[in-house]
């Protein structure tokens, strides 16, 4: 009880309640629909980021600077899903939430554009 595994356990614990309160929004606040998300970026971390999204139903949308780094989302996020334990999720689902993500080779959205 008094190790440093304790005492991190201990700080997550209540850094995670605190996290929750923000200063000057309580309970009343009206929230905002989210309909769909943007991604800047579709590498791996785009990918999963975008996963994400899908688990909870949200559509979303990776922007990439180049056509190379827009394709690389997809595998990463087919394989974030596929590669789950037996049972977790069917294959239908698994397919119906990667409709949910599309990518984007915009260069004017791309984070990668220069103007």
């Amino acid at each position: 009880m008094s190790g440093t595994q304790s005492a991190a356990q201990r700080y997550y614990f209540f850094a995670e309640r605190q996290a929750a309160k923000v200063p000057g929004i309580d309970k009343s606040t009206p929230l905002i629909p989210i309909e769909t998300c943007g991604i800047l970026g579709a590498g791996t971390m785009g990918g999963g980021i975008a996963m994400n999204f899908a688990n909870v139903g949200l559509p979303s949308r990776s922007s990439s600077g180049s056509k190379q780094r827009s394709i690389v989302a997809s595998p990463s996020s087919r394989a974030t899903t596929t590669d789950r334990p037996r049972g977790s999720i069917t294959a239908i689902e698994a397919e119906e939430r990667l409709a949910l993500i599309t990518g984007s080779i915009d260069k004017t959205t791309s984070p990668t554009a220069t103007s």
